[in-house]
């Protein structure tokens, strides 16, 4: 497979990397705001209930965040996430990379969990994005990227792992070496977003003769591989 998009549609690539002037960023003194600032920041990152992770646009964050037995949080800035463990480089199995600090984003029973404008970028494999039993979780104007680093060889790096109920994913950029969606929940909502594999498929719907995905819409989506 090619490992670039076809050419009619570049344009809205391009388009889609630009992101709009942020209004209303957060109060730094805010008790319930962690505030990334301009700068690298090393560290992982729980979030609790109630709280917020602002990434501003100057500011890296290099490590993980974690949504777990929380609700109503939110995950936003133009800033970048990047995750590089060489622990977790390795294929692992689905079960073995469930826990915290395993992938950029990780969610456990969140409710009320809301990504906007972010960059993800993951330098390791399997899921980059894991959502378990998790309800009423958005995504918009995300960009998720990962690759292998210094191999071609990327196919063990999937998108979003969407397990739960109300979960949606809208205008967002989305480049992956596997599969870019993998589906077991209900209520899955996929819009206008730039969907692009190496290797596999865009969407993996209830893999596995015991999952089940319902209600489940893609629409207005651009796909390539």
């Amino acid at each position: 497979m090619k490992d670039h998009p076809p050419r009619s549609i570049k344009k809205k690539i391009y388009r889609r990397q630009n992101n709009p002037p942020e209004v209303n960023p957060p109060d730094p003194a805010d008790t319930n705001v962690i505030y990334l600032g301009p700068g690298t920041h090393t560290r992982h990152i729980d979030l609790h209930s109630n709280q917020t992770l602002y990434v501003h646009g100057d500011a890296l964050l290099q490590g993980s965040v974690n949504v777990w037995d929380a609700s109503n949080t939110r995950i936003f800035g133009r800033g970048v996430i990047l995750f590089s463990d060489p622990a977790v480089r390795k294929c692992m199995t689905n079960e073995g990379s469930r826990n915290k600090n395993t992938r950029p984003l990780t969610s456990s029973n969140a409710k009320g969990l809301s990504i906007d404008g972010v960059i993800i970028i993951t330098k390791a494999v399997r899921w980059q994005v894991l959502l378990n039993s998790s309800s009423d979780v958005s995504f918009n104007n995300v960009k998720l990227i990962g690759f292998q680093e210094g191999q071609t060889d990327d196919s063990c790096i999937d998108g979003i792992d969407l397990r739960g109920t109300g979960l949606t994913i809208n205008d967002s950029f989305l480049r992956c070496g596997d599969n870019v969606f993998g589906t077991w929940g209900n209520r899955i909502t996929i819009t206008n977003c730039y969907c692009w594999t190496r290797f596999a498929n865009i969407a993996m719907i209830a893999w596995g003769w015991s999952s089940k995905s319902s209600d489940l819409t893609i629409r207005d989506c651009d796909m390539a591989s």
